[in-house]
């Protein structure tokens, strides 16, 4: 069981590195920052409210579970980006895509 939580622990603090990104590529959007502050204010109440940190980890998974979609989602589409980024580099001077 422990190293399942280990592994699972991994995975969120790997999605979690593309959070800045995505804050800066969303940056403009209301609903990006709705998203950010009613799960990180909600993650902290519960911080400061429950004592037992085993609880706490369990009631903060639904927030957090929304900031992992929005990481995982900026992941996606840095990928994305990235391919069109090669796929235009490769492509000869001159030409265009089609």
């Amino acid at each position: 069981m422990r190293r399942t939580a280990a592994i699972e622990t991994l995975c969120q603090y790997l999605a979690l590195t593309f959070l800045p990104i995505g804050l800066w590529w969303f940056r403009a959007k209301p609903e990006t920052w709705m998203l950010m502050l009613c799960s990180f204010s909600l993650m902290a109440l519960y911080g400061l409210v429950v004592t037992n940190i085993g609880a706490y980890y369990r009631f903060r998974m639904p927030y957090l579970m929304l900031v992992l979609v929005f990481c995982l989602g900026t992941a996606l589409m840095a990928r994305e980006r990235y391919r069109a980024n090669q796929q235009s580099r490769e492509q000869p001077a001159g030409q265009t895509a089609g």
